[in-house]
């Protein structure tokens, strides 16, 4: 998905996109904490990001992916 729906729904900094690019450890690394906190019970993050092609993106090579998993916090208050 675009970059602006990385800002918009993950709050991923566009200084990091615009330093590192949408395919990066950093960019993914956001992306988890954005997820994260919009999680309203313990929940598993996965976030996803890489150049699928045919041709180079950013100046990274086709097939350049980044896999981020991350297990959310939540507040012991229940609904």
């Amino acid at each position: 998905y675009s970059n602006e729906s990385k800002r918009k729904f993950l709050n991923v900094a566009k200084k990091t996109i615009d330093s590192h690019g949408a395919v990066s450890y950093e960019t993914v690394k956001q992306m988890l904490i954005g997820l994260c906190k919009q999680a309203k019970f313990k929940s598993l993050a996965i976030a996803i990001s890489g150049v699928a092609g045919p041709s180079r993106s950013e100046s990274k090579p086709v097939g350049l992916v980044f896999i981020g998993v991350k297990i959310s916090s939540c507040s012991t208050e229940r609904i």
